[in-house]
């Protein structure tokens, strides 16, 4: 029924250029705000009306900002807190599925839509080259310009939405926190797949990821049955809490030269390809993404055409132009010079949320009991039998027989907790270079 419903508003939403969108939303946002507040049971209007906004701000995303405007965020949270006030008094914890909803609403809140002026769109339709007046020097010259990060930050901001969507950081963190109470109450499943989801959109931002962290997020995470444990957003949330801004730009000047050296052109490429390949990290952080890019890659203007190129093909071709004298020289030199900048790296100060989120996987490692030795439990089992009646036998059997499944499957999930871990370092490893230091 929902479905179904959903694809008709959007209909009506879309016809007429969108001149019904409006009405819509504010109807339906005003119908959730008149809902009485019912969570004995799924069937109610409550969660029909949450459902239903869930999929219309997922299916047409322009619906998201009338839909902040006309206050969804608020009241949305509102709903989730008399939820949490509610479940704090009773005796029995009771999750009807709207909270599941509820909680979608805010995941798509939390996405911003990029915001593309029509000069922009003119000028790509066109295919206009930039002017072959303006030097690469001076292009490269304004993007490596010393500019305050609140300023550069504010500019990718009006592009391309802030990092927390159509929510402001205050109620980004009150949600965050009633995330992590319903992760520690160890909702079902469906629900958690909704929290984890949240979370895993909310941490991107490196101040709530420590917020996260201080709150026990972490700990909650691990403390979730095997059933609610769902590995791909669990390791998208906990390379979020290793990514503090330091880290983050490391791993993406990686990335950048991974791109750069696995193109055609060893080294270079034309900046759309460029900006097409690198998308995923740009979305990661447009601000970190931009000083990794500038530290890595310089820009060149080669027969009229703008060229993105890698710093250290740049420094290959000024070494084969060097005479060979100057070149042993110069090599040792760079040699030296290499040897204290790695030192230097070596040397620098490990953040403290890395260097907590790596003792807290190596711990689980670390307290996974040893596989004790099969022989010997036999021999002492079979010193220790005795003669006992038949009717004690069997009921001692059968109590041996639960106990015996209930360890088999904590070990089963033990061992399925050790092994993602034991993965995800191995990834982090290879990903970032500060987490050596660590371990």
């Amino acid at each position: 029924m929902a479905f179904s419903l959903t694809d008709l508003l959007v209909t009506l939403c879309n016809r007429n250029k969108g001149e019904d969108r409006p009405k819509v939303a504010s109807y339906l946002i005003q119908q959730l705000k008149l809902c009485p507040l019912d969570f004995s049971k799924d069937s109610s209007a409550l969660c029909m009306i949450s459902h239903i906004l869930a999929l219309l701000l997922f299916e047409d995303g322009t619906v998201r900002e009338i839909a902040a405007e006309n206050g969804i965020i608020p009241a949305t949270i509102d709903i989730l807190m008399n939820f949490k006030a509610s479940n704090a008094s009773a005796n029995e914890i009771l999750v009807p599925r709207c909270i599941s909803a509820l909680l979608l609403i805010l995941d798509n809140m939390l996405q911003s839509r990029p915001r593309i002026s029509s000069e922009a769109l003119e000028g790509t339709q066109t295919g206009s080259l930039p002017d072959s007046s303006v030097t690469a020097s001076a292009i490269e010259g304004k993007l490596a310009a010393d500019i305050p990060d609140k300023e550069t930050s504010s500019a990718f901001e009006k592009i391309l939405g802030k990092s927390t969507g159509c929510l402001t950081f205050e109620e980004s963190h009150k949600v965050l926190l009633l995330a992590c109470d319903l992760m520690k109450q160890h909702v079902p499943a469906v629900i958690t797949q909704a929290v984890l989801q949240l979370c895993a959109r909310l941490t991107k931002t490196h101040a709530l990821a420590l917020k996260f962290l201080e709150g026990g997020g972490l700990v909650a995470l691990f403390n979730l049955p095997r059933s609610c444990f769902f590995p791909g957003v669990a390791a998208a949330i906990i390379r979020h809490l290793i990514e503090d801004p330091q880290t983050l730009q490391t791993a993406m000047e990686l990335e950048i030269r991974q791109t750069l050296s696995g193109n055609r052109h060893v080294g270079r490429t034309n900046p759309r390809t460029f900006l097409t390949k690198m998308a995923p990290v740009i979305s990661r952080d447009p601000v970190v993404f931009m000083k990794a890019a500038a530290a890595v890659c310089q820009l060149e203007l080669s027969g009229g055409t703008l060229v993105v190129l890698s710093k250290e093909k740049e420094k290959e071709k000024d070494k084969s132009k060097a005479s060979g004298g100057d070149e042993s020289v110069r090599i040792s030199e760079n040699k030296v010079h290499d040897g204290v900048g790695k030192c230097a790296k070596g040397h620098k100060k490990i953040p403290a949320n890395l260097a907590q989120v790596i003792d807290q996987l190596l711990d689980i490692v670390l307290k996974y009991p040893l596989p004790k030795n099969e022989e010997g439990c036999t021999s002492e089992s079979n010193s220790m039998e005795v003669d006992e009646p038949a009717t004690k036998v069997k009921g001692k059997s059968k109590v041996d027989e639960t106990r015996k499944v209930e360890s088999e499957s904590e070990r089963s999930a033990g061992l399925v907790k050790v092994t993602f871990v034991l993965k995800l370092l191995s990834e982090i490893l290879l990903m970032y270079v500060q987490a050596v230091g660590v371990y």
